[in-house]
């Protein structure tokens, strides 16, 4: 890493972030001298995008290659390429049995333009997970091309990359965004609906807030949102929602290879239309229309045609499904989903309120 401190165009400035992992403390064994870490390959430059030397060094060296630039054979006539991309997702620690036990890490990236492509840690290599995070942006220099073995990845020619002995990473972190949604104090038309839309409601309800946090697109994360949610305050940019609804439609999207099917729904507020995608076939069990169903896990977002439209994928993380119609006892029961508030309770009243 000399490079990087060099007096003439190294990067490396005091008052610079790095992080370093792999390290190991060495310490003198007669008392003598300091401790100190021993030299290590792993080395994370942090950016960031606010500070002038940092957009210009992600503008002038990362922003002319992608990843359909890429293919296997650039490396060995002397291309060498600099990516940025968002980290899609960190898989977990493989153990390679067939390959002798060899531990590897897969990170899948995705570019500027929507290309997706794999990441591979080796070895050793694996502890750079421990200094990564989903959602933030990897500065990649002169990373290893290699021939994916994994096949099936669209737009990115069948190569991916990984960690070479002259690969230098930067990374600027994803800072966690918040957004305050206003909360309702007193009941209001959707029998004890809290929530209404980010800009206050004008009218004379008495309005808290509260806030929640952003994914790395931007969209408010509802997934620890206290209260229950209506679909008449859906509205774009949202994920994490749970709602309780009956089916009133339910179709197969025909025009597509995937699995998806179209579930139309309503409550006590409105309709909205859901799409459902699923890794293989269908896999809810009985569903029919008039059906009470309790969904988790889903994006709300508007399509080219400026409609709200709602997406759930049985395979993201949180995302779940509930048909109350089948189940048994209090689990079927509408109290479930039309609780009662501590106003309603009286001494005088008879029955089980939730």
């Amino acid at each position: 890493f000399y490079d990087l401190v060099s007096s003439d165009n190294g990067i490396l400035k005091k008052g610079m972030e790095i992080f370093l992992t792999g390290c190991y403390l060495r310490i003198s064994t007669d008392g003598a001298g300091y401790p100190r870490l021993l030299p290590t390959e792993y080395l994370v430059v942090l950016l960031d995008e606010e500070k002038d030397d940092d957009a210009m060094l992600l503008g002038a060296q990362f922003c002319s290659d992608s990843f359909s630039s890429v293919f296997v054979n650039g490396a060995s006539e002397g291309t060498s390429y600099s990516l940025y991309a968002r980290i899609e997702s960190i898989g977990p620690l493989e153990i390679l049995e067939k390959c002798g036990g060899i531990r590897r890490i897969q990170i899948r990236l995705i570019d500027n333009d929507g290309v997706q492509m794999d990441f591979f840690l080796w070895g050793d290599q694996v502890v750079l997970a421990n200094v990564l995070s989903t959602g933030s942006m990897l500065a990649i220099d002169r990373p290893f091309i290699a021939s994916s073995s994994e096949g099936g990845l669209k737009n990115c020619g069948g190569v991916c990359l990984e960690y070479g002995s002259v690969t230098q990473l930067y990374l600027v972190p994803f800072v966690q965004q918040e957004e305050q949604v206003c909360v309702a104090l007193t009941p209001n038309r959707f029998k004890g609906s809290r929530l209404s839309t980010p800009s206050c409601p004008t009218q004379s309800l008495k309005v808290s807030q509260m806030t929640l946090p952003c994914n790395s697109q931007g969209s408010v994360d509802f997934s620890s949102y206290p209260f229950q949610s209506f679909i008449t305050e859906l509205h774009d940019k949202m994920t994490g929602i749970s709602i309780y609804a009956v089916v009133t439609d339910i179709s197969r999207e025909t025009d597509i290879e995937k699995s998806i099917f179209s579930l139309r729904m309503q409550d006590s507020s409105g309709t909205i239309c859901a799409k459902l995608q699923f890794s293989g076939s269908w896999s809810l069990g009985r569903l029919s229309l008039g059906h009470t169903v309790y969904i988790c896990g889903l994006t709300c977002s508007k399509t080219k045609q400026k409609r709200l439209e709602a997406r759930w994928c049985e395979n993201d993380p949180g995302a779940s499904f509930v048909n109350l119609s089948c189940l048994p006892a209090i689990l079927n029961s509408s109290c479930l989903h039309e609780p009662s508030c501590l106003a309603d309770l009286s001494s005088l009243g008879l029955g089980t309120y939730v």
